[in-house]
């Protein structure tokens, strides 16, 4: 193992739609004509498999990638505002100035993820299990990550694993 999460199921492939999007998205980070920013607002792409993709400057609004294997993803400057990344695999992940106010990343595995201006201002960092009426007992890791002037104001960061 070279320290890389073991992620047992890689994640759903994206459909052709999504795919579309992302080759259009890998042209636009390039400069090449033809490319668009990738805006995928309110859109519902749980489990979907985008490891390693660039998505730089992306508009993810909203959007529901619940579970998704988003390890060594490229998120910087991102909008995901409001977005449900909850039980998501963010290994390694850069999100510098990504806006992640109001997103739910309970249960993500955020672990060495770079995190440098990040707003995470009103973000949901641990699970709350209503019938328990308590914290889940997994809650987002974000040991290792860089943090350097991310902002947790209003967020819940209690039982983070820093």
């Amino acid at each position: 193992m070279d320290g890389q999460l073991q992620v047992p199921n890689p994640g759903v492939p994206p459909d052709p739609v999504l795919m579309r999007a992302l080759e259009s998205h890998s042209l636009f980070v390039e400069g090449i004509r033809g490319g668009d920013r990738l805006m995928l607002v309110k859109s519902s792409f749980p489990g979907v498999n985008l490891s390693g993709r660039n998505l730089i400057d992306a508009v993810l609004t909203g959007v529901d990638l619940g579970g998704a294997n988003l390890a060594h993803v490229i998120l910087d400057s991102a909008d995901l505002f409001a977005a449900n990344l909850a039980n998501a695999n963010l290994f390694r992940a850069r999100l510098s100035r990504a806006d992640l106010r109001g997103a739910n990343l309970s249960r993500a595995d955020m672990r060495e993820a770079i995190l440098e201006g990040a707003d995470l201002r009103s973000g949901q960092l641990v699970a709350w299990v209503p019938s328990k009426r308590e914290f889940g007992s997994r809650t987002t890791s974000l040991r290792g990550a860089n943090l350097s002037g991310a902002s947790f104001a209003d967020a819940d960061v209690s039982g983070v694993d820093f």
